[in-house]
């Protein structure tokens, strides 16, 4: 079956799940809100790598990038709500 024609540029495993927590590790670090008041409204895989979105109840979104085969973050980013 074809996926699109995206399947052979993938990585050999997509983790969503891993991706998310490790995103919500990084968040739990950041200034933005306290811990646990986020919720993950996205998750894309970006050629390389996870960008996750974790938003905020004042409507701040905390993007996370995440290397897809380290699993390293590479970084974040908050865009106003």
């Amino acid at each position: 079956a074809d996926a699109g024609g995206r399947a052979d540029e993938l990585g050999d495993e997509v983790d969503m799940a891993r991706a998310v927590e490790i995103a919500e590790e990084v968040a739990a670090g950041e200034e933005i809100g306290a811990a646990g008041d986020g919720v993950v409204v996205g998750v894309e895989l970006e050629p390389g790598e996870y960008d996750v979105d974790i938003q905020y109840p004042d409507g701040r979104v905390l993007e996370v990038r995440i290397d897809d085969t380290t699993w390293e973050p590479t970084g974040t980013r908050i865009r106003e709500g």
